[in-house]
């Protein structure tokens, strides 16, 4: 069933005129919402549409027949050098796809030399069978055949279905008939991990040097309608149902949950990860026509270019270029200061091209917009980081805190008494949040953190803990044979009030894997910090830069914290920082400049547009720094941290006070406030004349990693220690 006529005109080309762009369309119903929106915006009135199957369309687009369409992924790799990508626009899926299937009469592993009808409409789909079968070790005998389910299962032990038929299989009762039926989506997406792109949207290069303009107003036409159209759900739903077999919520489902219309980072990553694949598969025997579906003769099907596939990965920033080539920064910055949502592949042209001024410039206004009526405000909070232990098994490669569980020279623990101690030094100062950060020590458990917490709250009930992160979270259930649920619920019940974003280093997979090998995947901690939201515990998000990832890893970063943000709500903060360069292993081989901090700090600004709180570092980058980054989106300075060892074993050497912290908010022109943690204004700093004298508030009174980092000599310790000759032991 296609969903559309075979070639659709809207208006006649009148001569004397500009010739209208011929643009291919797929006829399936997953283009439906294109077309929709294409019609609802009137951006159809500015194409000649061409509708017909994506092999059909992908053989116009090389022979010169189209100027830009739809292509199959396979052909898009075989021909690109002709070709370019336009960014942020794909067809494809993360998860069951509903429309692409094999329906087999027999298990899987049962095809191995049985023959398999392949449907002719679509080579990568038809490719991507092939490597699914081929990596369960089935090498079937394929076979062309016309695309119905009943004509190749007639012929075939299993069929290849793609589109509207196979979205009809899906729906139908076929496994009760006895037939298996596999999503190709989600087997893919089990294999490895990654979306899918069945279709990729591109204009001939030859087409886009004579006509960029034409180029860029269907690339426009095309997301407009693709955002419209999703925006409408329930209209084009509804109306479609009127003539096509499916209600509207079924529609709903394939169109939103089903499909996937974006073309980011993870999709780029499928698409090299598809091509590495599939070069590196042992070709099997040519496909042919024949076993009476056909009276063509036999042939071989065209194949992958070798050469392109061999070099996919080697080309994979170029295919990310010539996603981002198309977008105007001036653009996507006006329309991200006026609230806009962007996407990954603007961040990426933002955060690489924009100016740094009109960059910050245009966070800052979102961020006075965001808020009104409190905008010449800047927070702080008083804090203490109290690390329990130091003994880690994970082993992080730019860390230059822990020690390996046998390292019993550098290694040690904290006991409870000393904790407690410190807590007390905390409220003395009128701190208000503790961080309990440490080591993966391998004896603790659940069990560990719930003594703790509940010791610190029944003793400092007005001290909020702010604490620990998946990674904690991943470890402590490990080491007490628990879920991470049970392990959140038990520790949130014991005093835990809020997670901090630790351990979220960097999120995806090959940044991570390269500085922290032994950790959670990032899929794994966002999915553990989704669970925490779900449970009533929120958090805030990190991020560590300059250990050699790319700049689109790091767009990345932010896109995989957004789409949780999407879900859950549950990040209250965004908070980068800059990997500090001693005693660790990578040795300050790569380091973030003080530019792509800022930078960053403007972008997560625009581009966390569900993320309320962005946060300036001065620990890692100095305080002129932190000042500024007020000027580019933040609306916090961090804290006064009374203590804090981690960052400083590494080569942080940056101290202040809370009256310097207060003097550097009122130099950048705001009004300073000491905040709680669910950031609450306690203190509003509006009149000089009154602000606080107490000079003992200073940060790393008693941090052992930084040179002179000892108590305060007039620090008096609260009644519940002995006396204050304790004082000097908050060194230890």
């Amino acid at each position: 069933m296609a969903a559309f006529p075979a070639t659709v005109h809207p208006l006649p080309s009148a001569p004397g005129l500009p010739r209208r762009p011929r643009v291919g369309h797929i006829g399936f119903l997953n283009s439906l919402p294109l077309y929709w929106g294409l019609g609802r915006t009137g951006g159809l009135l500015d194409m000649e549409l061409v509708s017909d199957t994506p092999d059909r369309l992908g053989n116009a687009l090389v022979a010169g027949e189209l100027d830009m369409g739809w292509i199959s992924l396979a052909e898009y790799l075989r021909h690109a050098e002709e070709l370019v990508l336009l960014p942020d626009i794909a067809l494809g899926c993360d998860g069951p796809v509903m429309s692409c299937l094999i329906l087999s009469a027999v298990p899987l592993e049962q095809l191995d030399g049985a023959p398999v009808a392949l449907c002719s409409t679509s080579r990568t789909s038809v490719l991507l069978a092939e490597l699914l079968l081929s990596e369960r070790g089935v090498k079937p005998d394929y076979f062309v055949c016309p695309p119905d389910p009943a004509t190749m299962l007639s012929r075939a032990r299993a069929g290849v279905l793609i589109g509207d038929p196979a979205l009809q299989a899906t729906l139908s009762d076929a496994r009760t008939d006895g037939v298996e039926v596999h999503d190709l989506g989600q087997m893919w997406r089990e294999w490895t991990g990654l979306p899918f792109v069945f279709a990729v949207f591109a204009a001939r290069r030859d087409f886009l040097a004579r006509e960029p303009g034409m180029v860029h107003m269907v690339h426009r036409a095309l997301l407009a309608a693709r955002d419209t159209a999703l925006e409408n759900t329930e209209t084009v739903c509804r109306q479609a149902s009127s003539w096509v077999p499916y209600d509207p919520g079924l529609l709903a489902r394939y169109f939103t949950t089903a499909l996937d219309f974006r073309l980011g980072p993870r999709q780029l990553a499928g698409i090299t990860e598809f091509a590495r694949r599939a070069g590196a598969r042992r070709p099997d025997s040519p496909v042919t026509y024949g076993c009476g579906c056909s009276t063509a003769p036999k042939h071989s099907e065209p194949r992958l270019n070798p050469t392109i596939i061999a070099e996919a990965r080697e080309r994979a920033p170029a295919m990310s270029r010539s996603t981002t080539e198309l977008i105007d920064p001036t653009a996507v910055l006006d329309r991200a200061a006026a609230g806009g949502r962007i996407t990954p592949e603007e961040a990426l042209v933002l955060y690489r091209d924009a100016p740094l001024h009109a960059l910050g410039a245009a966070a800052d206004a979102v961020r006075r917009r965001l808020y009104a009526g409190s905008e010449h405000i800047a927070t702080y909070i008083i804090e203490r980081n109290i690390n329990y232990t130091n003994v880690c098994v994970t082993a992080c490669k730019f860390c230059a805190f822990y020690a390996a569980p046998k390292d019993t020279a550098k290694g040690w623990t904290r006991d409870l008494d000393d904790i407690l101690r410190r807590c007390a030094e905390t409220v003395e100062l009128g701190g208000t949040q503790i961080m309990f950060q440490g080591g993966h020590h391998p004896d603790y458990g659940v069990e560990y953190y719930e003594k703790h917490f509940k010791a610190i709250k029944d003793a400092f009930p007005q001290l909020v803990i702010h604490s620990l992160g998946a990674s904690e979270v991943e470890h402590m259930a490990r080491i007490s044979g628990v879920s991470v649920e049970e392990a959140i619920t038990r520790i949130h019940e014991a005093g835990l009030d809020s997670f901090a974003g630790a351990g979220a280093e960097l999120l995806p997979e090959r940044p991570r894997k390269a500085i922290a090998p032994l950790k959670e995947s990032g899929e794994r901690w966002l999915e553990i910090m989704e669970a925490a939201h779900r449970l009533g515990v929120e958090s805030t998000s990190t991020m560590l830069m300059g250990t050699g990832e790319t700049n689109a890893e790091r767009i990345e970063h932010l896109r995989m914290i957004r789409d949780v943000q999407d879900r859950t709500g549950g990040f209250r903060a965004f908070i980068p920082y800059t990997y500090q360069p001693e005693n660790n292993h990578l040795k300050g081989r790569t380091q973030a400049t003080l530019f792509e901090y800022l930078r960053m700090i403007a972008i997560a600004r625009l581009f966390l547009d569900n993320v309320r709180h962005i946060q300036g570092s001065w620990l890692t980058t100095g305080k002129e720094v932190g000042q500024l980054s007020l000027h580019y989106g933040a609306d916090d300075l961090g804290s006064i941290m009374l203590e804090e060892n981690v960052v400083s074993s590494a080569g942080a050497r940056h101290r202040s006070n809370r009256l310097e912290i207060i003097d550097l908010i009122r130099k950048a022109g705001r009004v300073p406030a000491q905040r709680a943690t669910t950031y609450e204004h306690l203190v509003v700093h509006d009149d000089p004349a009154n602000d606080p004298v107490d000079d003992r508030v200073v940060s790393h009174i008693s941090s052992t990693a930084i040179e002179g980092g000892t108590a305060h000599p007039e620090l008096r310790i609260v009644q519940a220690q002995p006396s204050p000759a304790a004082a000097p032991h908050a060194t230890s």
